[in-house]
């Protein structure tokens, strides 16, 4: 790739198909390389700059777009428990957290500490697209609050289980304000939405993908 030129869909696929081939976990048929290739072909550009290429978030919501293809009347979607880090940090300053609420990070937390301790045990994955300075903040707060008050008040579990963040992925025939109405229902379970990110595919999808917490999935049962 030429220096300086912008990345283009094409090289992005190129890439996620390069680090398949490296992990040699999945077979890379002809058919599977031209459907990663037409997957971000259909996707805008901005999708390709950003989706997370060294897992396999890309396979997935080719998947979940495959699926709502396969049946327009249908919504397909994925949930996840996601692992979000704090930006690193070299010398005490203050970052914002939810509400403008000030976070003074001391000099000599190195980034690993600022990572949510039930992410470490879990291993979990990193979202599928970068997350913003106001949702590392956020994370880097629960931390803290985590820290101050390890049990979850008269739930006998630790309270982190509680604030875990969680990534929803949606695909299905676009729709008039579609996003809002996802949104409107993700609130109507008791979701606080962090992050979200909103793709039209040219053969007429939508996939969204939101970033939550206050997840709990025992309430979620209960009203499907």
């Amino acid at each position: 790739m030429a220096s300086g030129r912008k990345r283009t869909k094409g090289d992005v696929a190129s890439c996620f198909l390069s680090q398949l081939a490296e992990r040699g976990d999945v077979e890379l048929d002809a058919a599977l390389v031209a459907g990663i290739r037409q997957h971000f072909d259909r996707l805008p550009s901005r999708y390709a700059l950003d989706v997370n290429v060294d897992g396999l978030d890309v396979l997935s919501h080719k998947r979940l777009l495959d699926e709502a293809r396969a049946d327009p009347t249908t919504v397909s979607f994925a949930v996840r428990p996601v692992e979000i880090i704090a930006p690193p940090v070299s010398s005490p300053h203050e970052v914002r957290g939810r509400g403008g609420t000030r976070l003074a990070v001391p000099a000599d937390v190195a980034p690993a500490q600022l990572t949510r301790s039930n992410s470490k045990k879990l291993g979990l994955s990193r979202p599928a697209f970068g997350s913003s300075p106001n949702l590392q903040a956020l994370a880097l707060e629960v931390s803290e609050a985590h820290e101050a008050e390890p049990q979850a008040s008269g739930t006998g579990r630790p309270a982190e289980d509680s604030s875990i963040f969680y990534e929803i992925t949606i695909a299905s025939v676009d729709q008039p304000k579609l996003l809002s109405r996802l949104s409107e229902a993700l609130g109507d379970l008791g979701l606080n939405i962090r992050e979200a990110h909103a793709f039209n595919t040219n053969d007429g999808f939508s996939l969204d993908v939101f970033v939550v917490d206050q997840w709990q999935p025992q309430v979620t049962r209960e009203r499907t």
